[in-house]
């Protein structure tokens, strides 16, 4: 049994290093099929877990065709092989909302508390050792999702059916503090957990940036959520623009703020 549940989280592994969501659920459907969502916390680093996820990290290289970029608008602000940080700016602030520099409003009308985020574990990609990892407070980096919600046709007539439907979700999303940031289908973006707390949005996950290994993204990632669903016989999640353009300059704002290398900006279906 053990064995099994070690090769089954070896073909995971694999897969979520495929940045296209095709190519990586077919991987997954010709191993293991598709597996349920997991929203459970990590309980702490498994010894043997991390030494094969080492292997994997070093040892990976993705085809090209795996390399396609996933739908995310991630912002390509790099020059000269390092990462560019907008300064981004604080304009007004009431109890309701804040305003940036960029163009970004944030309602925070729903903001919730979560648990405090305290120091998170790191491991170092060159020396994995599990029983002395380092310790880093300041979020790390951004993971995408999709609520895979129920949709209306984005359309003037439906104007009511959006409002509403986009309101239930955000009260969904409030009550199990899913995310640190909502966008709606009109482009809003909303507050939901406070920045300065964890949201359960990862569960279970691992990224690894050119020099260190992240285990449970909870703790160093922030989670943003697109208020979409991945249609039958599309290859991609369907944000519209006014998703995508809010997606830009919260992503600027947070990446700006934070420090947030560019390679740390991922969609869930990587973590």
């Amino acid at each position: 049994m053990l064995l099994k549940s070690l090769a089954q989280k070896l073909i995971e592994l694999r897969a979520n290093r495929i940045p296209d969501p095709v190519a990586r659920l077919r991987y997954l459907r010709q191993h293991i099929g598709a597996r349920p969502a997991r929203k459970s916390q990590s309980k702490g680093p498994i010894v043997l877990f991390l030494l094969l996820l080492a292997s994997l990290l070093i040892a990976y290289k993705p085809s090209k065709t795996e390399a396609r970029e996933s739908f995310v608008p991630l912002p390509r602000v790099t020059a000269a092989g390092a990462d560019v940080f907008t300064t981004v700016w604080l304009v007004e602030q009431t109890k309701d909302f804040e305003i940036y520099s960029n163009g970004l409003r944030i309602d925070d009308r729903y903001t919730v508390s979560g648990d405090s985020r305290t120091a998170y574990q790191v491991y170092q990609r060159s020396a994995i050792d599990p029983a002395h990892p380092e310790w880093q407070t300041a979020p790390a980096g951004i993971v995408y999702h999709t609520t895979e919600s129920d949709q209306a046709r984005f359309e003037e007539d439906e104007t009511s059916k959006l409002k509403r439907i986009g309101k239930g979700v955000l009260s969904y999303v409030q009550q199990h503090h899913a995310y640190h940031f909502l966008i709606d289908r009109f482009g809003q973006v909303f507050r939901v957990v406070k920045e300065s707390d964890v949201a359960d949005h990862a569960g279970m996950s691992i990224w690894a940036d050119n020099r260190v290994i992240y285990v449970n993204l909870n703790s160093s990632f922030f989670g943003v959520a697109f208020e979409t669903q991945t249609q039958a016989g599309q290859d991609l999640p369907s944000a519209n623009p006014a998703q995508i353009h809010s997606a830009r300059v919260l992503t600027e704002m947070l990446r700006g703020k934070y420090h947030i290398p560019e390679s740390n900006c991922v969609t869930h279906a990587q973590v």
